[in-house]
């Protein structure tokens, strides 16, 4: 009896694991985050790696042929966009170029719309794009001016007055400046260009100073003529008083 119950002491019972997953499946391409100590402990023990020293002057030679071997690859659309470019700038009495402001989609089309139904048309290129129209031209000293973003407005007429009263509804457009009839104008002449009348009121207001001008000539070379005939009546009809009273 004794040894029966020793041995029901001393018996080995192997316990059953069994595996079982909590909240069902695990998320494998978007795991679950770890606990913040966790976290905190993994980003502590993170290795960084050291970053590589580059010469400053092997830095500047890759920066240089990086740059031209940019410029060496041309590509065929931008070189359509640039001669489109190009064109408009040729074909144009008036080319207005502003700086943008951000604005959003539906404001640029309210001022888009009162724009082309005055023929004038509103552009945007890229730096690259105005580089290549530009090249060789007279137009190069343009490109200071597209630093930042930036649009370009064209007309076939020099309709100055008329674009900077709808532009004065937008403050998004900041004039920088523009051509007029081949001209580049700076922002303070394209403005004072707005003030001046249209071709046909020039003639006549030239016209009307060249008649004026001969008319003022001829009577001063005539008023010593006019003055003595004057006296000349004057004594005249004094002689016949005089007759007359004998």
């Amino acid at each position: 009896m004794e040894f029966i119950k020793i041995n029901n002491l001393l018996r080995i019972v192997t316990p059953t694991i069994q595996i079982q997953r909590y909240r069902g499946k695990i998320n494998i391409q978007r795991p679950r985050s770890p606990h913040f100590q966790r976290q905190l402990e993994l980003d502590f023990t993170k290795y960084i790696i050291p970053a590589k020293k580059i010469d400053p002057v092997e830095r500047c030679k890759k920066e240089k042929l990086k740059i031209h071997h940019d410029l060496a690859l041309e590509n065929p659309y931008q070189r359509i966009i640039a001669n489109e470019c190009r064109n408009w700038f040729d074909h144009s009495k008036m080319v207005a170029i502003f700086h943008l402001n951000p604005m959003s989609s539906d404001d640029m089309f309210k001022i888009q719309v009162p724009l082309q139904l005055s023929n004038m048309y509103i552009k945007r290129y890229g730096r690259s794009i105005l580089r290549m129209a530009f090249e060789n031209t007279g137009y190069e000293a343009l490109m200071p001016l597209f630093q930042s973003q930036s649009l370009i407005v064209f007309s076939a007429e020099t309709q100055v007055s008329k674009l900077l009263k709808l532009v004065r509804r937008t403050p998004q457009f900041i004039l920088l400046g523009g051509i007029i009839e081949g001209r580049l104008l700076n922002k303070e002449d394209f403005t004072n260009y707005s003030k001046l009348p249209d071709l046909q009121t020039a003639r006549a207001q030239f016209a009307q100073l060249l008649l004026s001008a001969g008319s003022n000539i001829t009577s001063q070379l005539n008023q010593h003529q006019s003055i003595l005939v004057q006296h000349l009546d004057n004594r005249i009809n004094q002689l016949k008083d005089a007759e007359d009273k004998k």
